[in-house]
C-alpha cells in the first residue's frame, strides 16, 4: 500500500508538471503569434540571376539581428535565380540574401502585423512588408506579364522592403530601388523591362493598399457621424442619394442590404431604398465597403502574411516570408439617414356669421377637442404628431 500511494504522488507530480510545461508551451506560442511549422524546398530559375558586386549598395537590415548588418547586397551573385515553396506549395521569399537555404529545416510561421515586432519593429516597414506579400506573384499573374517576371519582380520588392531600400515617398524608384533592380540578370532586354514595370506596379498597389474611396470613412464611428441623407423621391417612393466619389470606388464591393439598391455610375455611388430599406440602413448605422482590387491588380487575394525563421543543425539562421489562408480585408464605411422633414396643421373654426375664432379662444379649444384626425403617410403607417401651447400640431 505504501508503495502504490508514493507511486500515486510521482504520477501526479509527473501529471502536474507536464501540465505546467504544457501551458508554458501554449503562452509562448501565443504570444510569438506562431500559426503553424513548414519546410521550404528550393527551385531555380536558370534563366535568371543576379550580381551586386560593386552595386553602391548600403548593408541591408537583417530581421534577425536587427541591424543594417548585411553587406552581401554589395558582394553577392548567381547565375541562377532562387525561389521557394513551403510544404503547402506556397511560394515563399527570401529575406536575408547570402544565408544559405537546407530543405529539411523545419521553419516557425509567425503572423508578420502589428502583434509582431520583433523582426520588424518599424510600422511602416513592416506594413509595406505585410501588402507587398499581398500582391507578390502567388502562383497566378496578375499583372500582365510572365510568371518568372512577376515572381522576380516580387522577390526584388521584398528585398528592397525588407532590406530598407524601398523609397515609400514615391511610386517612382528610389536610389536604391533602381541599384538593386539594375543588378538582376535577365534573359533579354524585354524581359527585363517588363520585371521592372511590373515592380512599380506592385509599389504602386503596396503604397495605396489602404487607399479608400473618397468621402468613405476608414472607421465606422467617423461614418456615423458624417452620415448621408436620403431624401424621398414621390414620383419613385423612393429615398435616394448621391455620393460624389472618386476612381477607387470601383475598387470597392457594395454591401447587401434589403430595400436598398446601390449603383456606381462613373464615379458617384447612387442609393435607392424603400421606406423599409432605409430602416434598415438606419438600423445598421456604419456599411461596410470592402476593397477587391487596386490600382493595377486586378484582384486582392485573400492571405495573412506570415515570417518564417529557423535554426539549423550547425546554428546558422535563414528567414523568409509566406502567406496561410485567412484574410486582411480593407474596407471603406458610410452610413445613410432620412430626411424626414415635417408637417405643421393649425385648426381653424368660424361661426354661422363668418367670424373666424383664433386657436386659443374658448370656441376653438372646444373645437380641438371635439374635431379629431389623423395624419397617415403614403406607405400606410400612421403618423404621431405632438401639439404646441397655440393649438399647431407638429407631424
Amino acid at each position: 500500500m505504501k508503495r502504490k500511494n508514493i507511486f500515486r504522488t510521482m504520477l501526479s507530480l509527473l501529471m502536474t508538471v507536464v501540465v505546467v510545461f504544457s501551458t508554458f508551451g501554449a503562452n509562448i506560442a501565443l504570444a510569438a503569434t506562431v500559426v503553424g511549422e513548414t519546410k521550404t524546398t528550393e527551385y531555380t530559375l536558370s534563366d535568371w540571376g543576379y550580381d551586386f558586386q560593386g552595386s553602391g549598395l548600403p548593408n541591408a537590415y537583417d530581421p534577425l539581428s536587427g541591424k543594417s548588418d548585411n553587406n552581401q547586397f554589395r558582394y553577392q551573385w548567381a547565375n541562377d535565380f532562387y525561389y521557394w515553396k513551403d510544404s503547402s506549395g506556397r511560394i515563399s521569399y527570401c529575406v536575408q540574401l547570402g544565408a544559405k537555404h537546407v530543405d529539411s529545416v523545419t521553419m516557425s510561421q509567425i503572423k508578420l502585423n502589428e502583434d509582431e515586432k520583433k523582426y520588424y519593429p518599424e510600422t511602416l516597414q513592416r506594413n509595406n512588408l505585410n501588402y507587398a506579400t499581398i500582391y507578390a506573384y502567388k502562383g497566378t499573374t496578375k499583372y500582365g506579364y510572365t510568371w518568372k517576371e512577376e515572381l522576380v519582380a516580387s522577390q526584388c520588392l521584398i528585398w528592397a522592403i525588407s532590406g530598407k531600400y524601398f523609397d515609400s515617398t514615391t511610386t517612382s524608384l528610389g536610389t536604391n530601388e533602381t541599384k538593386l533592380l539594375n543588378c538582376i540578370k535577365a534573359p533579354s532586354t524585354s524581359a527585363k523591362n517588363n520585371m521592372t514595370a511590373c515592380y512599380k506596379k506592385m509599389k504602386a498597389d503596396v503604397l495605396s493598399h489602404r487607399t479608400v474611396a473618397a468621402n468613405m470613412y476608414t472607421t465606422s464611428r467617423e461614418a456615423t457621424n458624417n452620415a448621408y441623407t436620403l431624401k424621398y423621391n414621390s414620383s419613385t417612393n423612393k429615398w435616394e442619394c448621391t455620393v460624389p466619389s472618386n476612381s477607387y470606388l470601383s475598387h470597392f464591393e457594395t454591401p447587401t442590404v434589403s430595400g436598398v439598391t446601390f449603383t456606381k455610375s462613373g464615379n458617384n455611388l447612387k442609393v435607392s431604398a424603400s421606406t423599409d430599406g432605409l430602416r434598415a440602413l438606419e438600423k445598421a448605422r456604419a456599411l461596410k465597403f470592402t476593397k477587391t482590387r487596386n490600382v493595377n491588380s486586378k484582384t486582392i487575394e485573400a492571405c495573412t502574411p506570415v515570417f518564417l525563421t529557423a535554426k539549423t543543425s550547425t546554428g546558422s539562421s535563414q528567414a523568409k516570408v509566406s502567406y496561410v489562408e485567412g484574410s486582411d480585408p480593407v474596407e471603406g464605411y458610410m452610413a445613410f439617414e432620412g430626411d424626414y422633414g415635417s408637417v405643421t396643421i393649425t385648426k381653424t373654426a368660424s361661426d354661422a356669421n363668418g367670424k373666424t375664432y383664433t386657436a386659443t379662444s374658448t370656441a376653438n379649444k372646444a373645437l380641438n377637442s371635439a374635431v379629431r384626425f389623423k395624419l397617415k403617410a403614403s406607405n400606410g403607417n400612421w403618423v404621431n404628431a405632438t401639439r404646441d401651447a397655440s393649438g399647431k400640431y407638429t407631424y
